[in-house]
C-alpha cells in the first residue's frame, strides 16, 4: 500500500495571520482611543496651581475634607473625637500632612497600616532678608538653593514667587496666606557662552544669587 504524502495545513498559519492582524487593529484603535493630554493637563495644572509644598498640601487637604475627612488640630485632646469608622488628618507646619481612618472594628492595641510618601518642590527660596542693593538699576534679591538640582533650566527665563505670609488679621491675630503671583517679577541671568571663562561653571550661590 502506497503513502501519500502529507500536505501542509494552510488553515493553520492563515489563522494566525488573520488573528495577528486582528490584535494589531485592536491596538491600534486602542492606541488611537488613548488621549495622554486627558493626563498631562490635570498634572499640568495641578503643578501651575500649586508651586510650593505649602500650596500642595492646602490642596490635598481640601481634597481630604470633600471626601468626607475631618480636620483635627495637634493642639485638642482626640480622645473624645476619635471614633470607629472615621476618617481624620492633619498638617503640621503647613508643609506636612497626615492622613488615617479609624476601622469599623479597631481596639486600642491592635496594629497599624502605613504608607508614606514625600512632598518637596525645587526652588529659588527667598532669604528672610532678602533686599539687596540695586545694581545698574536692577532690584537684587537675596536667594538660597533649595531642594538640590537649581541648574540650568532656572537661569535665564522668567520666575514668579510663591509661599505663604505672615499677616495680622482685623483681630490682632497672626495668621498665614498663601501667595501665588501668576507673573514673572524675576530672572536669574547668565553669561552668554561666548564670554569665555567666566561664563564656564556653577556661578557661586552665596554670593551671584
Amino acid at each position: 500500500m502506497t503513502k501519500a504524502a502529507s500536505v501542509p495545513d494552510r488553515s493553520v498559519p492563515q489563522r494566525v495571520a488573520a488573528e495577528a492582524s486582528s490584535s494589531l487593529m485592536s491596538s491600534s484603535n486602542a492606541t488611537s482611543e488613548f488621549d495622554p493630554a486627558s493626563y498631562t493637563k490635570p498634572f499640568i495644572h495641578f503643578m501651575t496651581d500649586n508651586p510650593t509644598i505649602y500650596h500642595a498640601i492646602g490642596h490635598f487637604g481640601d481634597q481630604l475634607k470633600s471626601a468626607g475627612f475631618t480636620k483635627l488640630s495637634e493642639k485638642d485632646e482626640w480622645s473624645d473625637k476619635l471614633e470607629a469608622s472615621g476618617k481624620y488628618f492633619f498638617t503640621r507646619n503647613g508643609s506636612s500632612l497626615i492622613a488615617f481612618t479609624v476601622g469599623e472594628k479597631y481596639k486600642p492595641g491592635n496594629g497599624v497600616a502605613m504608607i508614606a510618601s514625600h512632598v518637596d518642590s525645587l526652588a529659588a527660596k527667598l532669604k528672610p532678608v532678602s533686599l539687596k542693593a540695586n545694581d545698574e538699576g536692577y532690584q537684587l534679591l537675596g536667594v538660597a538653593q533649595y531642594a538640590g538640582a537649581l541648574n540650568q533650566t532656572w537661569l535665564d527665563r522668567d520666575l514668579g514667587i510663591g509661599g505663604r505670609v505672615f499677616v495680622k488679621n482685623s483681630d490682632a491675630r497672626i495668621e498665614t496666606k498663601l501667595v501665588k503671583l501668576d507673573w514673572p517679577i524675576a530672572r536669574i541671568p547668565t553669561l552668554a557662552p561666548h564670554f569665555g571663562f567666566p561664563s564656564e561653571g556653577q556661578p557661586n550661590r552665596e554670593t551671584r544669587m
